[in-house]
């Protein structure tokens, strides 16, 4: 008995291997918002180089301390709660979508939310599937080390958004054909 196979290979479609001096603006654009724009986060979105940089093939990403208004935030004298956790994150948004936050989409290729050491999360948030109903449709994957390097990678075709992480599929949503943008 004679069995053939066939693999089918994904085209690549966008990468960025940092090898330039600087960002390359022509793949990697900046949203410039003030703090509490998105769940009432007290975070700022800046294009300030000390938040974003190249160097030695890498993209550096940091969080740097700021006041309200890019006034030099004080050090703390006292406080009576732990503070400071960070909530390091890659995801998608349209542009030029009409529509609003959740119903024109939100891929989250990654999230490592610090009070759950060790774990990373992908979710899709659409018009049907999303926090405000109580509706998320994600996972998450238990990782040696966050802080080591990892290839995060994303594969959306006509039927599904699939996440992976050093190879391995984390997550996966079907298009159920919902009728929002992502679906």
């Amino acid at each position: 008995m004679l069995f053939s196979a066939s693999a089918s290979v994904a085209d690549l479609i966008w990468s960025d291997e940092f090898d330039g001096a600087a960002i390359d603006q022509g793949k990697w654009g900046y949203d410039i918002l003030p703090a509490y724009k998105y769940n009432n986060e007290l975070q700022e979105y800046t294009s300030a180089s000390a938040n974003s940089f190249v160097k030695d093939g890498l993209l550096h990403i940091s969080a740097v301390p700021m006041g309200m208004g890019g006034i030099p935030a004080p050090e703390w004298c006292h406080a009576t709660k732990e503070t400071g956790r960070l909530w390091p994150a890659i995801w998608m948004l349209p542009t030029g979508s009409p529509n609003k936050w959740p119903k024109g989409g939100e891929i989250d290729i990654l999230e490592h939310v610090t009070c759950d050491a060790n774990r990373v999360h992908a979710t899709v948030h659409t018009g049907a599937y999303n926090w405000p109903m109580n509706k998320q449709v994600g996972s998450s994957i238990s990782v040696h080390d966050v802080r080591d390097f990892h290839e995060y990678a994303l594969e959306w075709s006509p039927t599904a958004v699939i996440v992976l992480l050093d190879g391995n599929e984390y997550f996966s949503f079907d298009n159920d054909n919902t009728k929002d943008l992502l679906t």
